[in-house]
């Protein structure tokens, strides 16, 4: 459930109980005007008190309290407290102090009264501290203005007033092809491990909250995509620090940067990546015109557990080519097998621009609505890993492109044995999933890579710009 609807629930059970207590009081506080006004004993010995001052705070008390839940109830508090008492008097009412019989009833109601008006101002405190926090949650998640490029742009400024002057040199930097491409799937104390920006390492823990939730507003929301596959990634760097790996792996060894200024105007990346992770968005004039190159691997492949969170960032591309493969017939599958084996990718860091100058497999317009169905689930868990409005854009391009892509493999259909790849090669698409020998775990894991053959990093210069190149590859 989402938090704003948490804090409504506390909310409403809080007001729900004090209603009970409200409901209650008026019985123990005519239960104590009854025990101290009886006075059945003429030879008693009574003691009289001004009581004005004390009913018209309870009165003032109880006005506040039931005007909290309904204003129109307060009409009710004047017959509860202008009675007139059996002398006939509003302001003096009796204490017996020796009436034996009504001493136990007055002692009663008494603790009745303070045990209720404790409660009740404990559960006042209780709503009062659930009031401004829902009241908050409701105004960032209801203003359309915060949104978009602008949320981008503030949560990029709010990232930068937090860091010193050295950590923002680092930080933000001017955009150039050059940085945008100095991207790495290896952890970053390996040699030719080459990155730009800022590390969470370097960072204290609030500062990499607001570069997290600068992340999270460029990022997909689907389960298993966009954000929560980019924290489960962070999650198995962790694992593996702790399963062999050592201090060379971990989330401190991710780093951010900002190539260019965030701005509604002009050109900027948002740079984020670590070991088996590159994410790369360009924006010109306040939109994505580029969200590639985009690198995902995983080690350990499969479900694992961090604080108690079951974590598989990369099942569901795996699945989903799997899913692809195992419905091609015999004969489509024999088209789609490629002459060679793949121990890793063809286009992966560094290797910019490399594609095929022939595509190789079964043309998508040959296979059935239901199989294109499944490449188009296929390319949707990457294209997913960035906000869903800019996905549906990526997506649709890709669609119309369908019929002319291409889709092909080496090794077994499962897609999870070593040296098994796939490849989805389309007008402007390209995905490639290697299955790899483990490094720190035994067993094997898997490396993979969106591209966008003309909007590789925003299509700006030096990129592929709508002139892909290829080279000649044997099958």
């Amino acid at each position: 459930m989402h938090e704003l609807e948490k804090g409504a629930n506390r909310l409403y059970f809080y007001k729900l109980i004090r209603r009970v207590c409200l409901s209650i009081l008026p019985l123990c506080i005519n239960r104590f005007c009854c025990a101290t006004h009886s006075n059945s004993f003429a030879g008693s010995k009574l003691v009289h008190f001004q009581s004005y001052h004390i009913m018209s705070y309870y009165k003032s008390f109880f006005s506040w309290q039931l005007a909290a839940n309904s204003p129109n109830r307060d009409v009710s508090l004047n017959s509860l407290f202008d009675k007139k008492n059996s002398h006939g008097s509003t302001s003096l009412f009796s204490i017996s102090l020796f009436d034996v019989r009504y001493f136990r009833q007055w002692i009663l109601a008494c603790s009745s009264t303070i045990v209720l008006l404790t409660f009740l101002l404990l559960m006042q405190q209780s709503v009062n501290r659930q009031q401004p926090e829902t009241r908050s949650a409701g105004l960032a998640a209801d203003n359309p203005k915060d949104a978009g490029i602008t949320k981008i742009v503030r949560l990029a400024d709010a990232l930068k007033a937090s860091l010193k002057e050295d950590q923002l040199a680092r930080l933000q930097l001017q955009y150039s092809r050059e940085d945008a491409a100095k991207w790495s799937n290896l952890p970053a104390s390996f040699r030719g491990a080459q990155r730009v920006g800022l590390n969470f390492g370097a960072m204290t823990s609030a500062q990499v909250q607001t570069a997290k939730a600068l992340m999270q507003a460029v990022a997909g929301t689907k389960v298993n995509e966009g954000w929560d596959e980019l924290q489960q990634l962070l999650n198995a760097d962790d694992y593996l620090n702790t399963s062999g790996g050592g201090p060379e792996y971990g989330a401190a060894h991710y780093y951010i940067a900002l190539l260019g200024t965030p701005a509604a105007k002009g050109i900027f990346e948002i740079q984020f990546g670590g070991h088996h992770l590159a994410f790369a968005n360009t924006y010109k004039d306040g939109v994505l015109v580029g969200a590639t190159p985009s690198f995902r691997g995983v080690e350990p492949f499969g479900n694992f557990t961090v604080n108690n969170k079951t974590n598989q960032p990369l099942n569901q591309e795996q699945a989903a080519l799997s899913a692809m493969l195992t419905s091609l017939s015999g004969t489509e599958l024999a088209s789609a097998q490629l002459g060679r084996t793949f121990s890793d990718l063809m286009v992966g860091p560094r290797r910019d621009g490399q594609f095929p100058n022939t595509p190789s497999g079964i043309k998508c317009s040959n296979l059935s609505a239901a199989q294109k169905q499944l490449v188009l689930n296929a390319i949707k868990t990457y294209v997913d890993d960035i906000d869903d409005a800019d996905a549906k854009v990526f997506l649709k391009r890709y669609t119309d492109e369908l019929d002319n892509t291409y889709i092909s493999c080496s090794g077994t259909t499962t897609v999870t044995a070593q040296n098994d790849y796939v490849r989805i090669d389309g007008p402007s698409v390209w995905i490639e999933y290697s299955s790899q020998h483990g490094i720190i775990l035994p067993g094997t894991h898997p490396h993979s890579v969106w591209r966008d053959k003309t909007k590789d990093y925003g299509g700006m210069e030096g990129g592929q710009g709508g002139t892909a190149p290829r080279i000649a590859l044997v099958r």
